[in-house]
């Protein structure tokens, strides 16, 4: 395996797939008003996953009814979270990968980086720590 930079090199992907999201809730839970879209994104991110790079956008939605006691409060397009976490730039069925392959199959994290390396998913060292850190908590929750 051929030795890589530890830093995070840019990456581009303008073949990426591009999916956007709108927060799918109408009316306020509050007040049941309608919601007003945001003009921006609440999340804006390319993400790495088994079948290739996705690009993500997500945009919330706001309560406007200034006699609501919530105004202002938003809501988030949560479509965006089935994908990915926050903050990473991988999919879930990257992490789901990188779990199985450690826990079901034994394998050292050298090996999966190497595996996902070869699938055309770019991960490096550093990056690939960051990675596996939510890992436990995923396993620890179904035991």
């Amino acid at each position: 395996m051929e030795k890589q930079p530890r830093y995070r090199p840019e990456r581009r992907y303008p073949e990426a797939k591009r999916q956007s999201y709108t927060c799918d809730v109408k009316t306020c839970v509050h007040c049941g008003s309608g919601l007003k879209s945001r003009p921006n994104w609440h999340a804006q991110k390319t993400i790495q996953t088994l079948k290739g790079p996705l690009f993500l956008a997500g945009r919330a939605k706001v309560c406007t009814n200034p006699e609501c006691p919530h105004c202002g409060t938003r809501y988030y397009a949560s479509q965006v979270l089935l994908l990915s976490l926050p903050s990473s730039t991988y999919g879930l069925d990257v992490l789901a990968y990188i779990g199985w392959r450690h826990e079901h199959d034994q394998r050292q994290f050298v090996e999966i980086q190497r595996e996902l390396n070869q699938k055309g998913i770019e991960i490096n060292e550093r990056k690939r720590r960051q990675v596996i850190s939510p890992i436990p908590g995923f396993i620890g929750s179904n035991q």
